[in-house]
């Protein structure tokens, strides 16, 4: 099972270099640094991911803020997004309801959404100011 865990994330990032759209990716990195705010929200399997984002991005000197949820707090925690903030979604199907709410709650108040999910289907991609597709292994 180890073995197999391991060659369908290898699959996964090989996938992702190959695949990976430039122009998306720019977009994704100019968001990130006009950003006065970013939250970065994934929940369930998705969680990992982005809480490591958010240790990555707290090397810079960016405000980020990781969206967990404890408690059901997802409302509260994202509720003070704004027209220049960033909201960093990651979700793959089964799409948390969780991670969807936050993405419209940020369109809604006038952030920007940097979606990372599976597909064109998903239903975060049609919120998305840039996405980046990710096969989930």
């Amino acid at each position: 099972m180890a073995r197999e865990f391991i060659a369908a994330s290898r699959s996964g990032l090989e996938e992702l270099e190959a695949g990976l759209d430039d122009v998306q990716f720019e977009a994704a990195v100019k968001m990130l640094e006009h950003a006065e705010n970013i939250y970065v929200v994934g929940v369930r399997r998705s969680f990992p991911v982005a809480s490591y984002i958010v240790y990555a991005l707290q090397h810079t000197a960016k405000r980020v803020h990781l969206v967990s949820g404890f408690g059901g707090m997802y409302r509260e925690q994202i509720r003070s997004v704004k027209k220049g903030d960033v909201v960093v979604a990651i979700s793959f199907a089964p799409y948390g309801k969780e991670t969807q709410y936050c993405v419209r709650a940020a369109q809604h108040h006038g952030a920007k959404t940097l979606v990372i999910t599976d597909g064109q289907l998903s239903p975060l991609a049609r919120h998305a100011s840039a996405h980046l597709f990710v096969k989930e292994g």
